[in-house]
């Protein structure tokens, strides 16, 4: 059997390996948006992109160019796609259960929503953003335990698992694309600074955890505001114990109750929290 011709676009490596090890395919193009850790390949052409400005240059290889199929996963760009070769198959690979979780930040939106479910979805590509028919999916619920850190740790493994699926079933299929429509609820978030700040006075502790999963990864964090100190918070859990909440029933909203080197309590707006990866911002 001929190989299929594939274009690859975006900054998962685990895509790229997936569709480098498939021998029913030969990787003709793989365009790199802002990737160090896609390295070169030998006998592969790459071409580094830039997430802004270098869509013409992308778009016109695409237009002129002869390949069966293109997948993006992780291009900061929206493709044309009605614009581009009829005959070819576009693929998306998103890490939510779509439409769930739309928009370039869906593992912090899993945990925003108040979903609590998490996975990855394999779909169409079409003009508008992350809206194409599915063509393999998988999800799970997101337990106490989990936060994005965990996610971050499997999400593009299960991602790329389903596109080697998605595949191996279009090649047998002689290229044909059976894919159903998206149904339900659709969510978007994207990921600012701002909404990442919180006034210890103002925000309840089932609040506040839900947002430090969200944002549990090193580099990022979420500011939590007290009356003394600015703390960029990691990790936190809701104070249970009854003597502990009853000793400090009466301290104000927004208060340290203590605080060392691996451990604050604050008095947030309906309890106490926890707070056990931590940063104090200056």
């Amino acid at each position: 059997m001929k190989k299929k011709k594939v274009v690859f676009i975006g900054n998962r490596p685990k895509i790229l390996e997936e569709l480098l090890k498939n021998n029913d395919l030969e990787v003709i193009k793989a365009f790199v948006i802002e990737q160090p850790l896609i390295e070169n390949v030998e006998n592969l052409d790459i071409e580094r992109l830039n997430s802004v400005g270098d869509k013409d240059r992308l778009i016109n290889f695409l237009k002129d160019s002869k390949y069966d199929i293109c997948v993006s996963a992780g291009c900061s760009y929206i493709l044309p796609r009605s614009k581009l070769p009829s005959s070819s198959v576009f693929l998306n690979c998103h890490p939510s259960v779509l439409p769930y979780g739309k928009g370039i930040h869906p593992l912090n939106e899993c945990f925003l929503s108040g979903n609590n479910i998490a996975g990855a979805t394999i779909h169409l590509l079409v003009d508008k953003l992350d809206a194409g028919d599915i063509l393999n999916q998988s999800s799970f619920e997101l337990t106490d335990e989990i936060d994005v850190s965990v996610l971050y740790g499997f999400i593009f493994d299960l991602e790329a698992e389903l596109l080697s699926k998605t595949i191996i079933e279009i090649i047998k299929n002689n290229m044909v694309v059976e894919a159903i429509p998206q149904r339900g609820e659709v969510t978007y978030y994207s990921r600012e600074k701002e909404k990442r700040k919180f006034s210890a006075k103002d925000i309840t502790v089932d609040e506040f955890i839900r947002n430090t999963k969200a944002f549990s990864s090193s580099n990022l964090g979420v500011y939590l505001l007290t009356d003394t100190q600015k703390i960029l918070a990691f990790s936190s859990e809701k104070i249970k114990n009854n003597f502990i909440l009853k000793r400090y029933k009466n301290i104000d909203k927004g208060k340290i109750i203590f605080q060392n080197n691996d451990v604050i309590l604050v008095k947030l707006e309906d309890g106490i929290v926890k707070i056990n990866k931590f940063q104090i911002d200056s």
